[in-house]
């Protein structure tokens, strides 16, 4: 299967909402390359909307939003936690001499995250919103982004 045979079969998909199995290959092999090229074209698709997310923000433009299709499309500049280390090993160590199973609460895929900390801190009898600010920073992204949401929540 070729690559522009694997193009033809996404733009089924977007104009039907669903794939014709009889369009897929028999093969294995073949399949397994579909699979391949379709994997490969995941890191463009994302990059392709990161630009054009930054593109839409700045003209859309700070504090400010459009309505388009069934969305609301808002400028917005956003940004990471990130932990600071030193404190957030103290916070870890003293969450886990009180409850041990708060450790788990705190981490996602080894990394530590807002809501992690804040179940602790609520378990641990702090306000969360004040554990949040001790223990990660923001950190601003450089440039604009766009936020989605739809008309009616």
């Amino acid at each position: 299967m070729k690559q522009s045979e694997a193009f033809s079969l996404l733009e089924a998909q977007l104009a039907y909402g669903e794939s014709d199995p009889a369009e897929l290959p028999d093969d294995l092999d073949d399949l397994l390359h579909l699979r391949n090229i379709l994997t490969s074209l995941i890191p463009a698709i994302y990059a392709v909307r990161n630009d054009v997310d930054g593109k839409a923000a700045k003209l859309i433009g700070p504090g400010e939003s459009y309505e388009y299709g069934e969305s609301i499309y808002k400028w917005g500049h956003g940004y990471d936690w990130k932990a600071i280390p030193d404190v957030t090993a103290a916070f870890v160590e003293k969450a886990a001499a009180d409850d041990p199973s708060i450790v788990e609460v705190l981490f996602n895929m080894n990394d530590i995250r807002k809501t992690g900390v804040e179940k602790a801190a609520h378990r641990m009898g702090l306000t969360p919103e004040a554990a949040v600010n001790t223990v990660l920073e923001k950190k601003w992204k450089k440039e604009p982004g766009l936020q989605v949401k739809p008309k009616e929540l």
